[in-house]
């Protein structure tokens, strides 16, 4: 049997889709930690502060090169498709790679929330919110998609039907 071709639109509703059911599970697990820590005044334990230090520092460093490798990944993939013809496959090439992408952010964001609610440190949530908002401005939209894709015109319009 033929596997049923995707549409255009499908592949977009698809991408739209996962990145709501993304961002509305980092806001509630985020919204249950900053909850949980205002009401109980601190985390699930409380370390020294040396060691809460140290876990930022590495947290960090983690957090800067994934997302730069996020971002070269996403990139490099996007770079490949200017070679291909099919409209169908630079989209699904860009429907993996923007997955990548926006799974790195969400890894990011939940292990910032469990940080911060095994540490209680409210300087924690500085970096959440600010990976928060990185992850809003990687809103998939077909003017975004279409510049990132540097789709000629006829294929811009083949997509926003």
């Amino acid at each position: 049997m033929d596997k049923p071709e995707r549409t255009l639109k499908k592949c977009l509703e698809t991408l739209g889709l996962t990145y709501i059911i993304y961002l509305l599970f980092i806001i509630l697990f985020s919204g249950f930690v900053l909850f949980y820590i205002v009401t109980h005044d601190r985390g699930l334990f409380k370390p020294s502060h040396e060691s809460t230090g140290t876990v930022k520092w590495i947290f960090a460093i983690l957090a800067v090169v994934l997302l730069l490798s996020a971002i070269f990944i996403h990139r490099k993939k996007i770079d490949n498709t200017i070679g291909l013809n099919s409209l169908d496959k630079k989209i699904e090439a860009y429907l993996k790679s923007y997955l990548v992408k926006i799974s790195i952010n969400s890894f990011i964001c939940i292990v910032d929330s469990l940080l911060l609610l095994l540490y209680g440190d409210l300087n924690l949530l500085i970096p959440l919110i600010f990976f928060i908002l990185y992850f809003l401005l990687n809103r998939p939209y077909i003017e975004k998609i279409s510049g990132e894709l540097n789709l000629t015109p006829a294929e811009r319009e083949a997509l926003k039907e």
